[in-house]
């Protein structure tokens, strides 16, 4: 089903109704669809309002997923950081790889000093 059907940008001659919303109509109701004229470019946003929004119960466990961050993984960080060589973004002229590369060793060191834990929620 097309939400949006209105153009939502209008430039000279031509316009568009692009709309990237899915909805799974046996649980709501669509009361309806409008745009908002927010002058900061050439395409309006639009709202949609719900009425009637029935919700299921999640029968599934509710797990938070964070990072562990303490005094010690902290420190694993900062010495992983120090003993990186970074020679190799002294070799390299293209600034797009060299920081596609320093993005790539941050991030696994980041991954390596600050690993996931896993919190069991309780449903309210």
């Amino acid at each position: 089903m097309h939400i949006v059907n209105f153009a939502a940008g209008i430039q000279n001659n031509s316009s568009i109704a692009i709309d990237n919303i899915f909805v799974k109509n046996s649980t709501i109701n669509l009361s309806s669809v409008s745009p908002i004229l927010n002058g900061l470019s050439d395409h309006n946003a639009e709202i949609l309002t719900i009425k009637n929004v029935y919700s299921t119960i999640n029968k599934f466990p509710l797990i938070q997923r964070t990072r562990l961050r303490d005094k010690e993984t902290i420190m694993n960080f900062q010495t992983l950081l120090q003993l990186e060589t970074w020679k190799s973004f002294n070799v390299d002229k293209d600034p797009n790889h060299t920081f596609n590369l320093f993005l790539y060793i941050l991030l696994n060191i980041f991954q390596a000093s600050f690993p996931f834990k896993h919190k069991n929620m309780k449903h309210e």
